[in-house]
């Protein structure tokens, strides 16, 4: 079981890791904590305009340049990083907004659809001008792309059960 750790108690050397991720990805609606997982850390990324978390597990012992450019070489491989940071994160991050932003990506909404409904959403003052000025900007969830190519497959899967289903 995960045990998130204060500050006060990480390695100075991991504590300025976690505090340099939190001054660049902060801005952007990112948390970044440090959890204990058996005798390993991990880095645990969050943000609530994202409809997903991200975690990065290491042992203890590595050099801490190893383990700074396995969290860089992390924040590349996944696409929602750099999506989340094509414009300025709304003052209210509301987890309404990271859902939104995965269902379309869940369900394949053409970006069209995705824009219409946050301006229907925005029309009846259900999102802030913030809100829908970031998620125009940003669009829907951005994945890594193995896990874009299995969506897509389960998409196509679920289209042809729907065709082929009597009614």
């Amino acid at each position: 079981m995960p045990i998130r750790l204060a500050d006060e108690d990480l390695d100075p050397g991991i504590r300025g890791l976690l505090e340099d991720y939190r001054a660049r990805l902060g801005p952007h609606g990112w948390k970044v904590h440090v959890e204990k997982v058996g005798d390993s850390l991990s880095f645990q990324f969050d943000n609530p305009l994202s409809g997903t978390s991200s975690g990065m597990q290491f042992e203890r012992s590595r050099p801490l340049a190893q383990i700074k450019q396995q969290l860089e070489d992390g924040i590349q491989e996944d696409p929602e990083f750099a999506r989340t940071q094509l414009a300025v994160a709304p003052p209210r991050q509301r987890r309404l907004i990271g859902a939104l932003r995965y269902s379309a990506t869940w369900y394949g909404w053409p970006n069209k659809v995705f824009e219409e409904v946050i301006e229907v959403l925005f029309h009846f003052h259900s999102i802030s001008k913030a809100e829908w000025e970031w998620m125009k900007a940003v669009g829907p969830q951005a994945w890594p792309e193995r896990i874009e190519r299995d969506v897509r497959k389960h998409q196509r899967n679920e289209r042809r059960r729907r065709k082929s289903k009597p009614d």
